[in-house]
């Protein structure tokens, strides 16, 4: 798989959920190919690069998944924004909040809309997830911006 195709993937699968950029994807193939965990099977037209992972990549990777995860963290840039509220016009703030309350319609949409015929019950977790998750930011948007106008 190429840096560009692990970019893809990573975006498609872990894109709603975990904030990823093609620069940080690009600096960890480096590091995992340096660490021996995976590595070059192919140079393709335009020096693309084709990488597969290593024995030891797999038990790396192995050890890795079966350990407890982290706590997670909440980085939603809206929040900053309300964080400095009082110094932001009321109008833009309105503006922000609806845009937001858009976007997580146009989400809550897409989840409802994605059919998991044979997809198994970690996909289906995560997709609940998902649709759960923007409602509740859809109740709190409802509930917080008749907050603000006051």
């Amino acid at each position: 798989m190429s840096g560009l195709e692990v970019v893809r993937l990573a975006t498609q699968t872990m894109g709603p959920f975990w904030s990823l950029t093609t620069s940080q994807i690009y600096s960890e193939l480096k590091r995992l190919l340096e660490l021996g965990y995976i590595e070059q099977t192919e140079l393709r037209a335009r020096s693309t690069r084709v990488y597969a992972v290593t024995d030891i990549g797999r038990e790396v990777f192995g050890e890795h998944i079966n350990t407890m995860p982290g706590n997670e963290t909440i980085r939603y840039p809206l929040l900053l924004f309300l964080q400095f509220g009082a110094h932001i016009k009321s109008e833009l703030m309105e503006q922000i909040m609806q845009a937001h309350r858009q976007r997580h319609q146009d989400e809550l949409r897409r989840y409802e809309q994605c059919e998991l015929i044979d997809q198994s019950k970690y996909d289906q977790a995560l997709l609940e997830f998902g649709k759960r998750y923007e409602r509740m930011v859809l109740e709190w948007l409802d509930d917080t911006l008749p907050r603000l106008r006051t």
